[in-house]
């Protein structure tokens, strides 16, 4: 997998992530009211939401354990801002107290080292 297609792969959790607490929300509003069947009843039932859900917590766990099993501490570090805080990388230098281009050498030897 190239860097390119990483870095997607990477991004998604932002997207799973938004999407699960949309989930969570649409769970919790219709056990909130009890429906009964008609026309106006929901669109999805509350198992699909439950089994969508469960599919994006598991994405979202495999996306942080892709990042967390980088071995260089500060190029996980980068990659965990980066990606699982969503901290832009101009950004991460006010984290980490090191220049924008050393945070930008350890986010590709991070990318580098990321196997997904």
């Amino acid at each position: 997998m190239n860097s390119k297609e990483k870095i997607e792969y990477l991004k998604s959790y932002k997207d799973k992530k938004e999407r699960l607490e949309f989930v969570k929300n649409q769970i919790q509003g219709i056990q909130a009211i009890k429906y009964t069947p008609s026309i106006n009843s929901p669109k999805k039932s509350l198992c699909s939401y439950i089994e969508e859900k469960t599919l994006l917590e598991k994405e979202l766990k495999s996306i942080e354990e892709c990042v967390k099993g980088v071995k260089d501490d500060k190029a996980r570090f980068v990659l965990e801002y980066r990606f699982l805080e969503f901290i832009p990388l101009s950004q991460i230098p006010d984290y980490m107290s090191f220049s924008y281009s050393q945070i930008y050498r350890y986010y590709e030897k991070g990318l580098e080292m990321i196997e997904i």
